[in-house]
């Protein structure tokens, strides 16, 4: 006769860890597998919105670079017929007095920072909140006399998804004077502000009037970058009795020292305003045309002086 025995609540202990053991394995290698599909989905979406990014880059520039393209063109055809050499027209137009040269992009190289501090010729800086180099733009700014404004940046015809630093559309007035506020905690000896980008927020009244009341409460100045023809941000500053300029030209959408200079020249020889604003980057090709300009600018019979000084 057959002996049954019982197995210990022991035995059936052990051998129900080692199922549990062997289930938490497999788990912990569906969801090793699982995690490393989702990383490779991942990547494979930011690699095609980093291609989308770069195709739109190269296809429309970017919103500065498209005004200023399309500028000069409008201006290369007035120009067409002109053969007069550089050396030719250091004459400005008969009746501009004044020129003031705005550097915008300031925060993101402090390389170019120094060396465009080096430059012993009035310049207004534009420096741009946020960005990891944004307190010491201002620091250089500060120790060599260069008055600078808060580039603030705002929203633009092709942006899409809000920004945490964007001054947009959708943002109610408090909001948006409250992103001004912080922007000059970070810059607080600004002398005033411009808009980086902004082609829609720019021609959005009701965006701009808490821009223009914020501004206003501090007792500084406005320019408007002039990004786009629509823009009502120079007539709203005015109506609301702000001090405020507008960006008559960008000098360096071509990435040529000469090209730089010949278009700050031809300008200069057309131009009917008494005081001319101009907008150019901290760009390498930039810093040299500046350099250069520096030795050349008191032979031009009109002044060269900052935001701080007109």
């Amino acid at each position: 006769m057959e002996k049954h025995y019982k197995k210990s609540p022991k035995t059936k202990l052990i051998k129900l860890t080692w199922i549990i053991v062997i289930i938490a394995i497999v788990l912990s290698l569906v969801l090793l597998l699982c995690t490393q599909k989702i990383k490779e989905i991942t990547n494979i979406k930011k690699d095609i919105n980093i291609e989308k990014k770069i195709e739109l880059q190269n296809k429309e520039y970017t919103e500065e670079e498209l005004i200023e393209k399309k500028t000069i063109e409008e201006r290369d055809k007035i120009l067409s017929s002109d053969n007069a050499q550089i050396t030719d027209i250091i004459k400005a137009g008969k009746t501009v007095k004044k020129i003031i040269i705005i550097v915008d992009d300031g925060g993101i190289n402090s390389e170019y920072a120094k060396s465009v501090a080096q430059i012993r010729m009035p310049l207004t800086w534009a420096i741009i909140p946020y960005e990891k180099n944004s307190r010491l733009f201002a620091e250089i700014a500060d120790e060599n006399n260069i008055p600078y404004l808060v580039h603030m940046p705002m929203q633009s015809i092709y942006d899409k998804e809000k920004s945490k630093y964007v001054i947009g559309i959708k943002m109610n007035s408090q909001e948006i004077k409250d992103k001004i506020s912080g922007s000059f905690e970070i810059l607080p000896g600004a002398i005033g502000l411009n808009n980086h980008r902004g082609s829609l927020a720019t021609s959005h009244e009701e965006t701009m009037q808490p821009v223009m009341e914020e501004i206003k409460s501090r007792g500084l100045i406005f320019v408007d970058s002039n990004t786009i023809k629509e823009s009502i941000a120079y007539d709203k500053a005015i109506e609301n009795g702000v001090v405020a300029y507008k960006n008559n030209g960008f000098l360096d959408v071509v990435a040529d020292k000469g090209t730089i200079k010949s278009t700050f020249y031809k300008i200069l020889k057309h131009s009917r305003r008494s005081t001319l604003v101009l907008i150019c980057h901290f760009r390498p090709e930039t810093i040299k045309f500046l350099k250069e300009l520096e030795k050349e600018y008191k032979n031009i019979n009109a002044e060269f002086v900052t935001l701080k000084t007109e």
